[in-house]
């Protein structure tokens, strides 16, 4: 992680920068064994907050957005606390669901969805 962080400063040193593709290629693949150890999830966000999505074991899509979890567990919380005065309109409460689940990521993680 400490090399992402170096490789994504602006004084990083032209050789790094050289070995780009092979640093997240070597990232990539100690996620895959982290996760199988049921870890990773902190390296993951690091990842994605630096943008350096070609470190990424998944695309973005499918992995877990922890911020986009937050937000929507504080936005559902509402919608049932309103439950008894206020009716949502039909299918919201499945759409916050799905929504929900996509923020939760792929429960799988397939190597056809891993970036090149």
């Amino acid at each position: 992680m400490r090399l992402l962080e170096a490789l994504k400063a602006p004084d990083a040193p032209a050789v790094l920068r050289a070995m780009e593709h092979w640093t997240c290629r070597l990232v990539r693949r100690s996620i895959w064994v982290l996760r199988r150890a049921r870890r990773g999830l902190h390296e993951i966000v690091l990842i994605e907050r630096l943008g350096l999505h070609t470190a990424l074991p998944q695309y973005s899509f499918a992995l877990y957005q922890p911020d986009l979890s937050a937000l929507l567990r504080r936005v559902i919380g509402r919608v049932l606390q309103r439950m008894p005065e206020e009716v949502p309109p039909p299918g919201t409460l499945t759409m916050l669901g799905r929504l929900f689940a996509l923020a939760g990521g792929r429960r799988v993680w397939s190597g056809h969805l891993a970036p090149p």
